[in-house]
């Protein structure tokens, strides 16, 4: 090998491990909040209000905005729809009256399909109605994000494009009139005139500020004290 591509495989080599690294931890990260969430629920009140999804739940200070019902958080970061099956008997433990559900922007992360995504929603759904007595299932749109915020944020967006997210939330809205759902677009508060995430509303291009969870709270409102 010469010189150079003693490098290079010394570079690719360094690469492969920083992200095996940085799933281990991720993935470490998930079951710690799993474990969490399974003790907190030997504490909470049942027939509450549930929000379940990934990061964009996850990192939602809900208790800072809604201060009527009791309400738990149940989202962690890095999720998938089929994360959610996966711990989906948390949420029915809790017996919810409400879930808000937001789920799929890490799956067209990771290039699967709008139609992957709302057949695992339906999955979702259909043990959560099926299994909680009289739930009611509110459907948050998708939020927009900007690939262009921080030199980072092209690599942290992923395969996710906003036309993509804005595809997913259509399907998404028909599905949820379709069977009888409650969907709720959060998107439009957040987005700016070029249909990107507001750079204001954003420090990575993909997750939120509190600035904008102010936002989305404004809509989801109504929705918390029906």
């Amino acid at each position: 090998m010469s010189p150079l591509e003693i490098v290079l495989f010394f570079i690719i080599c360094l690469i492969v491990a920083l992200a095996i690294i940085i799933l281990l931890v991720i993935n470490g990260l998930r079951v710690n909040r799993i474990h969490a969430h399974n003790v907190l629920n030997q504490y909470a009140k049942k027939g509450q209000i549930v929000f379940f999804g990934d990061s964009l739940t996850d990192f939602y200070p809900l208790q800072e905005f809604f201060d009527t019902p009791t309400i738990y958080n149940r989202g962690i970061a890095s999720d998938t729809t089929q994360n959610l099956l996966n711990r989906i008997d948390n949420i029915i433990e809790l017996e919810p009256c409400k879930v808000f559900l937001l789920i799929g922007t890490n799956d067209i992360g990771k290039g699967k399909t709008v139609e992957y995504v709302i057949e695992q929603i339906d999955k979702i759904v259909d043990i959560l109605t099926g299994r909680c007595a009289g739930v009611k299932i509110y459907i948050i749109s998708q939020y927009p994000m900007l690939r262009t915020r921080n030199f980072y944020s092209f690599f942290l967006c992923a395969l996710r494009t906003n036309a993509k997210l804005v595809k997913l939330s259509l399907a998404t809205k028909q599905y949820a009139v379709e069977h009888g759902y409650t969907y709720i677009d959060c998107a439009s508060v957040l987005t700016d005139s070029k249909g990107r995430l507001k750079r204001e509303y954003t420090l990575d291009g993909l997750h939120v500020s509190t600035s904008a969870y102010a936002q989305v709270s404004t809509v989801l409102q109504q929705y918390i004290k029906q």
